[in-house]
């Protein structure tokens, strides 16, 4: 069971048929990223054998990880024979990469004077859910958070954190967000820790969840995203005058290579009184977990303040079991695999501990994500 910590049956696979093949296909090189906006997207592959003539790119509609309907796709015989953009090459009939959050492959072969090499090994990717929008830094968006009298008391009264994990509960409101998005009858809560939490009356932090499950109403509520996001996160930036740090931080995490949320401004407005600049911070779900990593199975922990690997009282499982929410893999408050992976690191020989620990978690991105915090 993998543990996440933040700051092939084959349909019509496109057989090369009787040509003859002159060694392995090469691999993609770009996108770097599995997650793509397909506007932009250029497919860098791998440099071709010496006498290299033409290439040919697919891209495939992928179902349970299995090739299943050809999408696009280009020929190449003049020109950067390992570089394209989508206008090199042409969509099946009636096909597109429109779709949000569609699975896709993408597969490549060389040509020479004396046949193709194989096909190289697929490259999966997702299309954008349309978030890369929403965290574009040089627009500032206008969120309108509407809290109804019988919410007010009730988040207010929950708003204030210690340094100590704090439960807070969702209330109804509503939001309006951007030019299109009208969200009434949403989950609202405080948010914020013993540095930044502050009462509603001055200025208060929030999570928004478009697709919360009032208890109050029968039945499971209706699925509903924003470009992709089914739950925003609002700071407050009440500890920064600059209102950069923040954004500064998670940037620099990322351009590390270390899994961080995205950000941009966004002004907040509540029951039409404008509350002033926040930051607007990408929810950390099982979406977020799928642009990242390989897969988004598992369970999700946060730490306390001062908390330590070891100190399993100090965790909080981040994934609920609501029968209304996204159908988790096991429990999803389940303490088993953190009380697993600290057996096993505590089992390491000291002097053996690398690179036996590159066994256990990815060591690397660890020690990148240490040397950040530092």
């Amino acid at each position: 069971m993998r543990v996440f910590f933040v700051v092939v049956l084959c349909v019509a696979c496109g057989s090369p048929g009787d040509e003859s093949t002159i060694g392995a296909g090469p691999t993609i090189v770009a996108p770097a990223q599995r997650i793509v906006v397909p506007a932009t997207m250029r497919i860098v592959t791998e440099d071709g054998p010496n006498d290299h003539v033409s290439s040919e790119i697919e891209v495939w509609e992928l179902a349970a990880g299995q090739r299943t309907q050809l999408v696009w796709s280009a020929k190449l015989k003049t020109g950067n024979l390992t570089n394209v953009g989508l206008a090199d090459g042409s969509f099946e009939g009636g096909l597109s990469l429109l779709a949000p959050w569609t699975r896709y492959a993408i597969r490549a072969r060389h040509g020479t004077g004396q046949g193709f090499t194989e096909w190289g090994p697929d490259f999966p990717i997702r299309t954008d859910d349309g978030s890369v929008e929403v965290f574009n830094a040089q627009v500032i968006e206008e969120a309108w958070l509407d809290i109804p009298d019988s919410s007010w008391g009730p988040i207010d009264a929950e708003a204030l954190s210690e340094c100590a994990p704090h439960v807070r509960s969702y209330y109804p409101g509503g939001l309006s967000i951007g030019p299109s998005g009208d969200f009434p009858g949403s989950g609202l809560r405080a948010k914020g820790g013993c540095g930044s939490s502050r009462s509603l009356d001055e200025k208060s932090a929030f999570k928004i969840n478009l697709s919360w499950d009032d208890p109050a109403v029968d039945g499971c509520a209706s699925t509903r995203r924003y470009k992709g996001l089914k739950k925003i996160t609002l700071n407050n930036q009440v500890e920064d005058p600059s209102y950069t740090h923040e954004r500064i931080g998670y940037d620099f995490f990322r351009q590390l290579g270390i899994p961080a949320a995205r950000t941009a401004p966004i002004k907040v407005y509540v029951n039409d009184e404008l509350w002033g600049l926040y930051l607007n911070i990408e929810s950390v779900d099982r979406r977020f977990l799928a642009r990242r990593f390989d897969d988004n199975d598992g369970m999700l922990y946060e730490a306390g303040y001062g908390c330590d690997v070891g100190s399993e009282s100090c965790f909080e499982p981040k994934f609920n079991t609501d029968a209304c929410d996204d159908p988790p893999t096991g429990d999803p408050t389940d303490m088993t695999p953190l009380q697993d992976l600290n057996a096993r690191l505590s089992q390491i020989p000291a002097d053996d501990f690398y690179p036996a620990i590159d066994s256990i978690i990815d060591f690397d991105t660890y020690l990148s994500t240490w040397a950040a915090a530092s």
